[in-house]
């Protein structure tokens, strides 16, 4: 017997369960204009399809103008990884060039001063 799950993290399996209601649910929410939660925590067990759901819902935020989708690396800096990605997005490039940022530590202010 053939396993149905796939081991490559994203890839639909050959044998797809279909999840368009929880998909729909998440998108809404988060596009809603009064969002009921800012964040949805996807669990189950190995090879349920956390991250087909997860990649299906990125395609849809994707298609958003307002939406910027994001994939980034557990195994680097997720902040560093996460300023990389927003700098190489040729509209945001410019902010961050042309941004002053000051940071303090020990909890103390942060300030973005952009043009």
């Amino acid at each position: 017997m053939n396993n149905p799950f796939t081991l490559a993290f994203g890839q639909q399996p050959a044998q797809f369960i279909s999840r368009i209601s929880q998909t729909e649910e998440i998108v809404d929410t988060f596009t809603d204009e009064r969002p009921s939660s800012q964040v949805y925590m996807i669990t189950g067990i190995r090879g349920a399809g956390k991250t087909v759901l997860m990649t299906s819902i990125a395609k849809e935020l994707e298609q958003d103008k307002d939406w910027i989708t994001i994939e980034l690396n557990p195994t680097r800096d997720l902040l560093m990884g996460f300023a990389s990605k927003l700098y190489s997005i040729s509209p945001l490039h410019a902010l961050f060039t042309n941004a002053k940022l000051d940071f303090s530590a020990f909890g103390l202010g942060v300030s973005f001063l952009f043009p």
